[in-house]
């Protein structure tokens, strides 16, 4: 995990369900917990690079392909946008978590506000591309 990678960020993720089917998907860095307090050098680079919590928010596919659709439409055939209601382990209340194998990890850029986002999130499918500015 790079050390820019801060709460507000985005992310792009290839991972592996532990069924085995590939899956990406667009995050939002909501937390980052840094591991230790240590005063040295060495000890502040690792816990910048390796923290130890990540707290990401899955954006909707809607969303999703609005805000970087060239890059979800270019991924191989057999990887699909990963949906909770299908790819999660149920049932979920047995399941608050589950371990992926990450493939690939890009930094997208920044969101300008968690407030942008919901704005977003809200908005007519339909008339997403007009809300973010894209038409």
């Amino acid at each position: 995990m790079e050390a820019n990678v801060m709460a507000g960020r985005a992310l792009f993720g290839r991972f592996q369900l532990p069924a085995g089917s590939r899956r990406c998907a667009i995050f939002l860095v909501q937390e980052k917990v840094m591991q230790g307090t240590s005063r040295s050098a060495d000890s502040r680079a690792y816990r910048r690079i390796a923290p130890k919590s990540l707290e990401l928010v899955l954006v909707s596919r809607p969303v999703a392909f609005a805000f970087c659709g060239r890059l979800l439409v270019q991924q191989p055939a057999e990887v699909e946008y990963f949906d909770p209601v299908r790819d999660w382990p149920q049932p979920i209340v047995f399941h608050a978590s589950f371990a992926v194998l990450m493939e690939e990890m890009a930094f997208l850029g920044d969101m300008r506000s968690r407030c942008e986002l919901l704005v977003f999130a809200q908005a007519n499918p339909a008339r997403l591309p007009l809300t973010m500015g894209i038409l």
